[in-house]
């Protein structure tokens, strides 16, 4: 006698093919999404978010708590920096773990000399939203050298000496 197919389980009911075809969709639509993003620098821009120069200012006299990490070598940062910044040459916030604030929704803003978002300082910034999940970081728009053209404060050595 010839087995029939549902005496075996091959004949699949509606139900199972219906929870394969959405799994298959959600599979295809992951896949889809994933592509769409073209990979990691879509994921950086959703994290890190930049800030103007003078929208920095106000929270800097507004007395809010932020962190503020300046990515240049140590000679730059001697020279003249953002007041109240903190050298970051190492550029891995894992290493700068003790001055990292409690509250994962203090700002935090990383700078450079000009603003370009270069490697390094990328790299600071996307660490602090990704891997310690700060829910506020940000880039300086145009660096220091915005800050200082807006005419904004500077602290260091080359401002002592003027």
């Amino acid at each position: 006698m010839k087995p029939r197919s549902r005496d075996i389980g091959f004949r699949p009911t509606r139900r199972g093919s219906r929870r394969a075809g959405a799994l298959l969709g959600c599979l295809v639509l992951f896949g889809g999404l994933l592509a769409a993003c073209g990979g990691s620098e879509v994921r950086r821009e959703a994290t890190v978010k930049r800030i103007a120069p003078d929208t920095l200012a106000a929270w800097m006299r507004s007395g809010q708590p932020l962190v503020l990490f300046d990515t240049r070598d140590r000679d730059a940062f001697e020279r003249r920096h953002v007041p109240g910044a903190m050298a970051a040459e190492t550029r891995r916030v894992g290493q700068l773990r003790d001055v990292l604030p409690r509250d994962p929704d203090t700002p935090i803003v990383v700078y450079n000399e000009d603003g370009t978002m270069d490697p390094a300082g990328d790299d600071l910034a996307t660490e602090a939203a990704e891997t310690f999940h700060f829910s506020r970081v940000y880039w300086l728009e145009g660096g220091l050298e915005a800050w200082a053209a807006a005419g904004f404060n500077l602290d260091g050595r080359q401002v002592l000496e003027r």
